[in-house]
C-alpha cells in the first residue's frame, strides 16, 4: 500500500473543521442577535467542545 501523500488533497479533519466553524460563526451571530434556539445551540457547542475562534 502507497502511504504517500498527494499534496493537493484536503485533509477531511481540515474541511470538517471548516465547516464546524462556518456553523458556529452563524449561530453565535444569530445567538447574539436574540434567537433563543441559536443560543441554546452555541451552549451545546461550547458544551461539547467545538468553541471557534
Amino acid at each position: 500500500m502507497d502511504n504517500r501523500v498527494d499534496p493537493d488533497r484536503i485533509l477531511l479533519a481540515r474541511v470538517v473543521s471548516q465547516l464546524v466553524k462556518v456553523q458556529f460563526d452563524d449561530a453565535l451571530k444569530e445567538a447574539n442577535a436574540g434567537d433563543t434556539n441559536m443560543q441554546v445551540l452555541v451552549g451545546q457547542m461550547y458544551r461539547n467542545g467545538y468553541k471557534c475562534f
